[in-house]
């Protein structure tokens, strides 16, 4: 349960301070919390991938939900840090991040709510 609250927060980040054209200010705050959300995202899939199996088949879509919501941090720690580096040299190629970064917090946000709706 808290892993999904936590997943939902991430995608509401990604998606509510995602303004087109994107501030340096604000590109350098994400890139410096996406290693966070990238460690989040790796321990989740390690911690989950541990689990025996005769749990994970009790219950298989949560667990299902959880290894998808942890990709997808994953997903978006990256794309905040590529984002910030692309823009860094760049100062116009922020159309296309912005809207994979969208999308991303979107699909984060549903599939956190798909993981408690699934408990």
């Amino acid at each position: 349960m808290i892993y999904a609250i936590i997943l939902i927060i991430f995608g509401l980040i990604s998606f509510l301070f995602n303004k087109y054209p994107i501030v340096k200010k604000m590109a350098l705050w994400q890139a410096c919390i996406a290693p966070l959300i990238i460690i989040w995202g790796v321990a989740g899939i390690v911690i989950l991938s541990t689990i025996r199996y005769s749990v994970i088949q009790e219950n298989a879509i949560y667990w299902f939900f959880l290894i998808c919501g942890s990709a997808i941090e994953i997903l978006i720690g990256l794309l905040f840090i590529y984002r910030y580096l692309k823009i860094r040299r760049y100062e116009d190629s922020d159309k296309k991040f912005f809207q994979y970064q969208n999308a991303l917090g979107i699909i984060a946000v549903l599939v956190g709510i798909a993981t408690i709706i699934a408990i």
